[in-house]
């Protein structure tokens, strides 16, 4: 468990999350590691090294939640950036409690290929892993195993939905918006009511 102290040092905390990230993930390189939680390789290995003497809080964010989890994120975000978790708690009123999808699983939502089996799951009607290995083949089924694996889905009585409410990174949410638009939106169905339904994430 991560103790917070007046003492705590924020470069400190990062270097050695980044490491323990490496230990629990010895197949991913530093720069794919650093592709995961959606941060410039350079301005990792600066992180990685203690050489950024304030880290973006969206940086701190990444990090410490994929390290730690989300209620260790915010921990730190109220710890050391208080200016910002105070701005997120009256712009997020209401959805401030709604935790993130962890990064592993945010790729998901941002690929071309696999970003209509997160929609699809996120529909009342929810999924089968049938349905899954006839549209989307093998990938999908790897994909749908790490989503169960990260709690982003729950499989019950043979149906796949999402787990409830999650929240994602604006980088994310812009992504499945573009292959939204450019996979399943068509100009000739506007306003035959002919249209993809997802909830809201």
């Amino acid at each position: 468990m991560l103790e917070l102290t007046p003492e705590t040092d924020l470069r400190m905390l990062l270097r050695e999350s980044i490491r323990g990230l490496k230990k629990a993930k010895p197949n991913l390189s530093s720069s794919a590691l650093a592709n995961t939680l959606s941060i410039a390789n350079s301005t990792f290995g600066r992180i990685e090294n203690g050489e950024v003497k304030r880290p973006d809080f969206l940086h701190t964010t990444s990090i410490v939640t994929a390290m730690h989890g989300e209620a260790i994120a915010q921990k730190v975000l109220a710890h050391f950036y208080p200016e910002v978790a105070k701005n997120f708690d009256r712009v997020y009123k209401g959805n401030k409690d709604v935790p993130f999808i962890a990064p592993d699983a945010e790729k998901y939502f941002c690929d071309p290929s696999t970003h209509e089996l997160l929609v699809a799951a996120t529909s009342n009607a929810g999924i089968t892993r049938e349905f899954v290995k006839v549209e989307y083949g093998k990938k999908g089924l790897a994909a749908l195993e790490e989503l169960l694996t990260n709690g982003v889905l729950e499989e019950v009585d043979s149906k796949v939905c999402l787990a409830g409410k999650i929240n994602a990174r604006q980088r994310t949410v812009h992504q499945l918006a573009q292959n939204l638009l450019a996979h399943n939106y068509g100009i000739d169905a506007f306003g035959q009511k002919r249209k993809l339904a997802i909830s809201p994430i």
